[in-house]
C-alpha cells in the first residue's frame, strides 16, 4: 500500500512539473529550432558563390549567352511540353511534375542537336533573374560533418554535347555538427562539379580563389558549364573530364546570383521529379536528370571520396600543335555526330560519298613500279608520293638531319614567345585581348610563325636540294646541303610566301576556293624556282592541264607533312599518360621525316610535268 501511494504521489508531481513548465520547455524547442535555421540562413549568405562567366560581345556569337536561372521561370510557359506515357502536358506547372518517373521529360522549345540561336533567343525573351539554389544538411554517412551545396540550372549546354537544361554545382564541407557550429569556422574542402567528376581543393589552397574571405569564386566554362578554379583553357578525354577543351579564359563578368534555400523538411515539388529537364536524344545529348537524382544529393562525402581530383589539367598558355589539333578535333566530330543524329540520311548519304570518292582516287591511280631516279620523268600520281617516301627511307638520317631545324625552331619560338610575352608590351596587349581570343591568340602565332614558318620552307627546299645532288652524284652532308640551300635564299622565301599565302586562303570558308585554285595552280613554284627565274609562270603553265591531280597531290603533300604528324602525337595524347612536352615530341620526331617528304613529293611532280608538257627545257 505505502509503494502505491508512492507511486501516485510521484505522477502527481510529474503532472505538476510538466503542466508548469511545458510551455517554456516548447518555446526553448520551437527557439532552438529558428535558431537552427537562422544559422543555415547565414551560412548559405556567407559563402554564396561569385560566378566568373565569359562575356559575349554580339548576340548569337562567340562566348557564354546563358546564366543561371531559376526553374520555376520554366513553369507555365508556352512551348514548353511534359512529356510522359500518360500524356504529354503543354505549359506544365509545378505540381504536374509530381510523380515523374524516368521516363518523363520537360521539352523546351527547340532543337537541341540543331540549335541555331533559339534556346539564347528565348533565354532573353524570358529575362530570368540569376538564381542559385543552397542546400545545408548532415550527410547520414559522415557524422559530424555538414554539406553546403549550391546548384545551378542552365536552360541549355552547347558544347562538345549539346541537351536542353544543364544542372551543375559546387558544395562545400565543414567538420561540424550543424550550421551554428559551422559559422565558427571555415570549410575543409571544397568540390567544383566537372562533367561526371569534380575538383577538389582545401579552403586554405591557394588555387581556390575568395572573395572577402568567405565566397568561392566558380570560373563557369564556356558551353559546358563545368565549374573551375581559374580562368584558363582545360584539356579532359574522359567523362570525369569531359571529352575536349573547356575555356573559362577572359573577358569575363561577374554574376552574383540570387539565392534560394532549398531545406529538407520543406523541398518543393521540382525536387522529387526523377524525369529529366530537357527533350528526349540519344545518349549524352538526352535531357538531364535533377539534383535528386545525383550521388551528391544523397552521398556528398562519398562523391568526393569516389568522382573528386585534385587538379585539373590546363593546356599550355600558348597552345600546341596536338593540343590545339585535340581541340579542333573534338569540336569537329562532335559538330559532325550532331549532323548525323539530326538528319541521318542526308549526313549519312554526304559521309558515305565521301569515302566512295576517296577510294576511287586512291584506286584510280597508279602506285607500282617505285622508283626514285632520274627525277625528271612520268610518274603516276600514287608513284610519286611512294617514289618521295622510298627517297627519305634510302637516306634517313641525311633527310632526319635536315629536319632537324624544325625542332630547333620551335624550342627558340618557344623560348621568344615566354620571353616577349612576359616581359614586353606586346604581351600586355594578348593579355587584354585575351591569349585564347582570336586576337590574343593572333599575338602568339605570329611569334611562334617568326621561326615556324621559314623552318618550314627551309626543311622544304634543302630536301630538294639534296635530292637533286644525291641524283647528280655529289656530295650531300648536312653542311654541303645547308650552304647549297643558303644560295637559294629565293626560293625559300618563295615558298614561305606560298605557304603563307595560301594557308590563310585556305583557313578561311569564304577565301578557301580561291586558296584551292591557286594551289593547284603553284603547286610546283618552289621546285621551278630552282631552275627558272619566273616560277610562278611555269608552274602555271606546267598544271594547266594536270590542275585536279595537282591540287591533290599537294593536299597529300600537306597532310604528309602536318596531319599525319599531328594525328601520332593525339593517337598519343589519347591512349597514354604521357606529358603534352612528350606527345609533341612526337609529333616533332615524325615531322623530321614527313617535312622533307612533302618537299620531295613537289620536286617528283614538278619533275612528272616537266617531263610531259615542259615548256622550258632544264639549262645544262
Amino acid at each position: 500500500m505505502k509503494a502505491l501511494r508512492r507511486r501516485v504521489t510521484l505522477t502527481l508531481i510529474a503532472l505538476v512539473v510538466v503542466i508548469a513548465c511545458g510551455p517554456s520547455l516548447a518555446q526553448a524547442t520551437v527557439g532552438q529550432a529558428a535558431s537552427d535555421v537562422d544559422a543555415a540562413e547565414q551560412l548559405v549568405a556567407r559563402h554564396t558563390p561569385l560566378l566568373r562567366v565569359q562575356q559575349q560581345p554580339a548576340a548569337c556569337g562567340p562566348g557564354e549567352p546563358y546564366r543561371v536561372m531559376a526553374v520555376d521561370s520554366l513553369f507555365g510557359r508556352e512551348g514548353v511540353v511534359l512529356r510522359r506515357p500518360e500524356g504529354d502536358i503543354s505549359a506544365p506547372g509545378e505540381a504536374d511534375l509530381a510523380g515523374g518517373g524516368t521516363d518523363w521529360y520537360l521539352d523546351i522549345p527547340g532543337n537541341a542537336l540543331n540549335p541555331g540561336c533559339s534556346y539564347e533567343r528565348l533565354f532573353d525573351q524570358w529575362r530570368t533573374e540569376p538564381t542559385i539554389y543552397a542546400r545545408v544538411f548532415n550527410d547520414p554517412d559522415e557524422p559530424g560533418t555538414l554539406v553546403l551545396q549550391y546548384w545551378f540550372f542552365y536552360l541549355y549546354n552547347d558544347w562538345n554535347d549539346r541537351h536542353e537544361g544543364d544542372w551543375e554545382m559546387i558544395q562545400l564541407l565543414f567538420d561540424a555538427p550543424d550550421a551554428q557550429a559551422a559559422l565558427a569556422t571555415e570549410p575543409r574542402l571544397v568540390a567544383f562539379a566537372q562533367h561526371e567528376g569534380a575538383e577538389l581543393s582545401d579552403w586554405s589552397d591557394d588555387v581556390l580563389e575568395v572573395v572577402d574571405d568567405t565566397r568561392p569564386v566558380v570560373y563557369v566554362a564556356a558551353g559546358s558549364h563545368a565549374s573551375y578554379f581559374s580562368g584558363d583553357r582545360w584539356f579532359g578525354k574522359s567523362a570525369q573530364s569531359g571529352f575536349g577543351c573547356d575555356n573559362t579564359l577572359p573577358p569575363s563578368q561577374d554574376v552574383s546570383p540570387d539565392v534560394v534555400m532549398l531545406r529538407d523538411d520543406a523541398l518543393p515539388v521540382w525536387t522529387t521529379f526523377e524525369g529529366h529537364w530537357g527533350e528526349k536524344q540519344p545518349s549524352f545529348n538526352n535531357g538531364p536528370t535533377g539534383p535528386n537524382m545525383k550521388t551528391q544529393w544523397t552521398t556528398p562525402v562519398r562523391w568526393v571520396d569516389e568522382e573528386g581530383r585534385r587538379g585539373a589539367v590546363a593546356l599550355p598558355a600558348d597552345g600546341t600543335k596536338v593540343t590545339d589539333v585535340f581541340c579542333t578535333v573534338a569540336g569537329v566530330a562532335s559538330q559532325i555526330l550532331f549532323r548525323l543524329l539530326d538528319n541521318p540520311i542526308v549526313t549519312g548519304s554526304m559521309i558515305v560519298l565521301l569515302l566512295i570518292v576517296l577510294t576511287v582516287l586512291l584506286r584510280s591511280t597508279q602506285w607500282r613500279p617505285v622508283f626514285i631516279h632520274p627525277v625528271r620523268a612520268r610518274r603516276a600520281g600514287g608513284q610519286i608520293v611512294r617514289g618521295a617516301v622510298s627517297t627519305v627511307r634510302r637516306r634517313p638520317l641525311l633527310y632526319m638531319s635536315i629536319g632537324a631545324l624544325l625542332p630547333l625552331a620551335g624550342l627558340a619560338a618557344s623560348v621568344i614567345q615566354a620571353v616577349v610575352l612576359r616581359f614586353t608590351e606586346l604581351g600586355d596587349v594578348a593579355d587584354v585581348a585575351d591569349r585564347g581570343s582570336a586576337s590574343g591568340g593572333f599575338v602568339a602565332l605570329l611569334l611562334g610563325s617568326l621561326f615556324i614558318g621559314p623552318a618550314t620552307a627551309a626543311v622544304s627546299v634543302a630536301s630538294m636540294v639534296a635530292t637533286l645532288r644525291i641524283e647528280a652524284g655529289e656530295p650531300t652532308s648536312w653542311r654541303i646541303v645547308v650552304a647549297a640551300t643558303w644560295r637559294r635564299r629565293r626560293t625559300v622565301l618563295l615558298s614561305l610566301l606560298l605557304s603563307a599565302g595560301l594557308t590563310g586562303l585556305t583557313a578561311s570558308t569564304v577565301l578557301l576556293p580561291i586558296g584551292l585554285v591557286l594551289l593547284a595552280m603553284w603547286a610546283v613554284a618552289v621546285p621551278a624556282s630552282l631552275v627558272d627565274s619566273a616560277p610562278l609562270w611555269f608552274s602555271r603553265r606546267l598544271t594547266r592541264r594536270r590542275r585536279l591531280r595537282s591540287l591533290a597531290l599537294g593536299v597529300a603533300a600537306y597532310t604528309l607533312a602536318t596531319v599525319v604528324p599531328a594525328a601520332c602525337g593525339l593517337l598519343a595524347l589519347l591512349l597514354t599518360d604521357w606529358s603534352f612536352t612528350v606527345v609533341n615530341l612526337i609529333d616533332g620526331v615524325v615531322g623530321l621525316l614527313l617535312v622533307p617528304t612533302a618537299g620531295i613529293i613537289s620536286l617528283l611532280q614538278f619533275g612528272d610535268l616537266r617531263e610531259n608538257f615542259g615548256y622550258r627545257q632544264l639549262p645544262d
